[in-house]
């Protein structure tokens, strides 16, 4: 009887999200909390954008016109929600939002298939993301909406090792006068350590030349030659008496890309005072 209770009011407000969804004005954006978070996105037909946002963040008001003209842009092919952080902080745990305002983009079936931090050096990111999601007709939206979800795991890998794999590729820029090794959290940590595991074919520990060529290759991204292969593993490693990434100087690549995007010491500020709740200077875990 319980498990009864439990399917009856899931459809009942997958069946309310979906009425909302119908007779919510073009163009407008609606606000999502735990109670109607999972429904709400389950009844999505092409494209779920949500925005992270803090009312104390003084980024998150600022680029606030920016959302909602994307949200008027793209009415009709996509819908727009947004979560206030301290309204919700649950439902932010567990979808891993660690800066504001953070965007994801969710796709029915296949969950969240992007997420950025938008800031107004980079505002139309989201257009540009949004664009590239429908383009072609919607082509690639539609490869995702067929997938299985038992399919979905091994695509979430592949999104990691594609990044890692962008990252390593991107070494000369991305540690060139680097003061720090970023911040990351210790889930992230372990995140990318699997990744390496996955990236180190052999198990030896350290990822050689041959590794990450071959990644390169098999997720379409293959050097142009020998030479530039070698200044990206010296690059990354930071060592130049070896042909070997090791998994320290991995996580440090990771971790730099990872940071990239808060470069302004007064954006972590006000994104930190934001998450900051209680005001006591402490993120609760």
């Amino acid at each position: 009887e319980e498990a009864w209770k439990t399917e009856a009011a899931a459809a009942r407000a997958a069946f309310a999200a979906r009425e909302q969804s119908r007779t919510r004005k073009k163009g407008s954006v609606a606000q999502l909390d735990a109670s109607n978070f999972a429904s709400s996105l389950a009844a999505v037909e092409r494209v779920g954008v949500v925005k992270f946002f803090s009312p104390q963040c003084p980024a998150c008001r600022r680029l606030a016109p920016v959302y909602e003209a994307a949200a008027k842009r793209f009415s009709g092919q996509a819908d727009f929600f947004e979560v206030n952080y301290k309204q919700a902080q649950q439902v932010c745990r567990e979808e891993r939002v660690l800066l504001l305002p953070m965007v994801h983009l969710y796709v029915p079936r296949a969950g969240c298939v992007d997420r950025f931090v938008l800031s107004y050096k980079r505002r139309k990111r989201l257009e540009e993301k949004l664009d590239g999601l429908l383009a072609g007709e919607g082509e690639r939206l539609d490869r995702l909406r067929e997938l299985d979800p038992a399919a979905l795991a091994p695509l979430v890998r592949l999104k990691e090792l594609l990044g890692a794999v962008q990252a390593v590729r991107r070494a000369p820029e991305l540690l060139r006068g680097a003061a720090g090794d970023g911040w990351v959290t210790e889930q992230q940590t372990e995140e990318m350590q699997s990744v390496f595991r996955a990236l180190d074919r052999n198990g030896d520990g350290v990822l050689d030349a041959e590794e990450l060529a071959a990644a390169c290759e098999a997720l379409g991204m293959p050097f142009s030659s020998e030479e530039e292969l070698r200044r990206v593993v010296t690059a990354a490693d930071g060592d130049a008496s070896t042909d070997t990434v090791d998994e320290r100087a991995f996580l440090r690549l990771m971790a730099r890309r990872a940071s990239e995007e808060v470069t302004d010491a007064d954006a972590l500020l006000s994104s930190f005072r934001a998450l900051d709740v209680d005001g006591n200077g402490l993120l609760d875990a």
